[in-house]
């Protein structure tokens, strides 16, 4: 995370870009703030060139700019989780190969127990 003091936000990314320059291989930034409904809105600064680009294909679409990239953005999370799902998926089946579904979900719960829980003892039995 980088913090800029500017009096706007294209002020605030050009700092940001000039800072970082030599010493990042950076493609884009981003600033995320928080809008009066809650959600969170992202700001992509891009070329002309890619927003001639974004706004052909939102014409194509019939949609406007904005429309269209909420649409890809939110299409490239989908395509995200159901890669992550189909990998969780392939690797659960390669581990019930080899273990039983109680060795998984207890290798699974002993890795993902907070801190200062108690475990789980012989026979079962909780311990401090």
């Amino acid at each position: 995370m980088v913090l800029v003091s500017a009096k706007n936000e294209h002020k605030a990314m050009r700092k940001i870009w000039q800072r970082l320059d030599d010493a990042l291989p950076i493609d884009v930034l981003c600033s995320l703030f928080p809008s009066p409904d809650g959600q969170y809105l992202m700001s992509i600064p891009m070329t002309e060139q890619a927003w001639q680009q974004i706004r052909a294909q939102a014409a194509t679409a019939g949609q406007s700019p904005e429309d269209h990239l909420r649409a890809a953005v939110a299409q490239a999370l989908a395509r995200d989780r159901s890669r992550r799902r189909a990998r969780l998926d392939c690797q659960l089946s390669t581990l019930l190969s080899t273990f039983t579904p109680e060795e998984i979900t207890a290798a699974a719960a002993r890795r993902i127990r907070p801190p200062g829980c108690p475990s789980d003892g012989p026979n079962g039995s909780r311990e401090e």
